[in-house]
């Protein structure tokens, strides 16, 4: 990554097994959530219906549009659904890749996963489970980006299983 500590690209050093420790990477299923896309928020599910069509059809055809609906149509709210969209075709298939380029050559265990546990209620204007939101709970940092948000007892068990395995 450095040229140095780690001479290779992420994907070829993990290929390579580098460090063979076991391995955990980990997406949230609305990373971009960090980032709220205004044309999303109060979407209805007409709403994301016409949202796929419009980021899906011109290169993929409607089809395409339709089959992404009638696999994320049901992730509610709507504006969850788009941001699932976004996870899954973005930030997962790479730490897809990684995952599989470690599992080549570690002996370790390596994993793979995405967190779907959401705040317990609005953390900055976050509702979903947003990029940092698994590290925000595994090391119970909340009061870092909100210093009035108390965690309930729905935030404090994601963090425990996290620092669990």
């Amino acid at each position: 990554v450095d040229g140095v500590t780690v001479s290779a690209p992420p994907e070829e050093a993990l290929r390579q097994g580098i460090n063979d420790v076991p391995l955990l990477l980990s997406s949230t299923q609305a990373e971009m959530g960090c980032a709220p896309a205004l044309q999303l928020a109060n979407l209805t599910q007409q709403g994301l219906r016409d949202f796929y069509q419009q980021q899906f059809a011109p290169e993929y055809g409607e089809d395409a549009a339709n089959m992404v609906y009638d696999l994320y149509g049901h992730y509610q709210p709507p504006e969850y659904a788009a941001y699932a969209v976004d996870a899954d075709t973005a930030v997962a298939c790479g730490l897809r890749r990684l995952a599989r380029a470690a599992g080549e050559n570690f002996r370790s265990p390596v994993y793979w996963g995405t967190v779907t546990a959401a705040p317990s209620r609005d953390l900055k204007g976050q509702r979903f489970a947003y990029h940092n939101w698994d590290f925000t709970a595994a090391a119970e940092v909340f009061t870092h980006y909100d210093k009035h948000y108390q965690a309930s007892q729905k935030d404090l068990p994601l963090g425990a299983r996290l620092r669990a395995d």
